[in-house]
């Protein structure tokens, strides 16, 4: 269980470990320990809380303050009936009811439970996440440029494959404004894309024409180079973003 020690408008650096891998941010009260809410035999390490308040969640968990949901606590034996805490979590369990594992919590007598900043240090955690990410996706491309998809076209020698997880290639034409990262002649160049919807690419982003943004694109596999002859493609979602204001944000990252 990590706590956290933080005076107003100081940045509570353990705010970094308990976003991450977070998904539901919420106020609850801890009702009961060793039973859950879920159907589940093992409760060793888990317990039931009331929520009280919603700090951060997706679409389908805005409206569970108030509700019953089971928890399993990192270390169970440092909780107690009755107590009030943050929880910081990722949900596991979705039906009639809801089961999420800790990642970390703050006791109500912790100065950040009642810090009115405190969804502002969590976005101050999660720009930081995404800002590691974006450096790692940065460092190991071989290309990045600013410009518009001027056009998509299905590549010269695709055939497509002879497997459920074939992934459609398709080759976005980019008006190039700025190199930012590598070389090409011309003021255009041509990236490979997956356009399926198949699961092992659904995080793949889906060029169309009209697109800008910020492309960065990595080396194509042997396997598809041989066979379309283009040097670039993007299959992660880190690898475009969308609009070109945070160019110079890029480029520090860069440096």
């Amino acid at each position: 269980m990590t706590q956290c020690n933080s005076s107003s408008g100081e940045y509570p650096e353990q705010l970094d470990k308990l976003v991450a891998g977070t998904t539901l941010i919420f106020k609850a009260k801890v009702l009961v320990l060793h039973t859950v809410t879920t159907e589940e035999d093992d409760v060793t390490d888990a317990g039931v809380v009331v929520v009280s308040e919603i700090i951060e969640a997706p679409e389908a968990f805005q409206n569970i303050s108030g509700q019953e949901v089971t928890v399993h606590f990192t270390e169970i034996n440092k909780m107690s009936v009755g107590e009030e805490r943050i929880f910081f979590t990722d949900p596991y369990w979705i039906g009639e009811s809801i089961g999420v594992r800790e990642i970390g919590s703050i006791a109500k007598d912790d100065k950040l439970y009642e810090n009115k900043e405190i969804s502002s240090y969590i976005k101050q955690a999660r720009d930081k996440q995404s800002d590691e990410q974006l450096r790692k996706t940065l460092k190991e491309s071989t290309l990045v440029v600013s410009g518009r998809v001027m056009r998509v076209n299905v590549p010269e020698g695709y055939q497509r494959m002879a497997t459920e997880h074939d992934p459609e290639w398709k080759e976005a034409e980019i008006q190039v404004d700025e190199f930012i990262k590598g070389k090409a002649e011309g003021k255009t160049v041509k990236i490979l894309f997956a356009s399926t919807k198949d699961m092992m690419f659904l995080e793949s982003p889906k060029f169309k024409e009209g697109d800008e943004g910020i492309f960065i694109a990595e080396s194509t596999d042997t396997a598809t180079l041989k066979m379309l002859r283009n040097d670039n493609m993007i299959l992660q979602s880190s690898s475009f973003i969308r609009g070109k204001e945070k160019t110079k944000h890029v480029k520090s990252l860069l440096r």
